[in-house]
């Protein structure tokens, strides 16, 4: 075996309260399996969004380090702005049948 290499690492903060207004007011328009995908929805772009951001802070910060507070802020900017975009992502999906409310006989149709 080789050295070890660090592997960053994250976890969906689910009880973030934007977004479980945002999860609690769509949940009851789907199935399980889509909340989760909702969940896994939001997750990839708070991931790319704290990827993205490092990299920037990387390249830009020349070994300046942030507070704890500044970090907070940076990883809840980045949670909302996935937040933001959202519900419309929703309604264009529901308009172009990639997403059919459950209801009656239909369900899910991704």
């Amino acid at each position: 075996m080789g050295p070890r290499r660090f592997q960053p690492s994250s976890f969906l903060n689910e009880d973030f309260h934007p977004f479980r207004d945002y999860l609690d007011a769509r949940v009851r328009d789907l199935k399980e399996e889509g909340a989760n995908r909702e969940r896994d929805r939001y997750a990839v772009g708070v991931g790319l969004g704290l990827l993205l951001f490092s990299r920037d802070l990387k390249a830009e910060a020349g070994g300046t380090v942030l507070s704890e507070k500044q970090l907070l802020t940076a990883r809840q900017a980045a949670a909302r702005s996935v937040l933001v975009v959202m519900p419309e992502y929703d309604r264009l999906a529901q308009e172009t049948g990639m997403l059919e409310v459950q209801g009656g006989e239909e369900g899910e149709a991704w």
